[in-house]
């Protein structure tokens, strides 16, 4: 094997895992918090079902994906502090 098939292996399985690092990272993140603060916020409720006080793997993407898309459409291409 020469150098540069092992260099672009070595880069094709970094960019993999950065990606998969970059996507699972927030999505472990939002359902850590949500399993941890809104029971106890929300004790009641949780209760009486009006919301769930565990967060499933496919609830917590539909609202990574969901807090993606208002932030796209709340700044477009807009920079912090630049209203241009």
């Amino acid at each position: 094997m020469s150098d540069n098939q092992f260099s672009l292996k070595t880069k094709n399985l970094i960019g993999i895992l950065v990606v998969i690092l970059v996507v699972l990272l927030p999505v472990l993140i939002i359902r850590f918090c949500w399993n941890w603060v809104i029971p106890e916020l929300f004790p009641g409720a949780v209760e009486q079902g009006l919301i769930t006080g565990q967060m499933s793997w496919g609830t917590t993407v539909k609202l990574l994906i969901a807090a993606i898309i208002l932030r796209m459409i709340s700044f477009g291409n807009r920079r912090y502090g630049n209203y241009n």
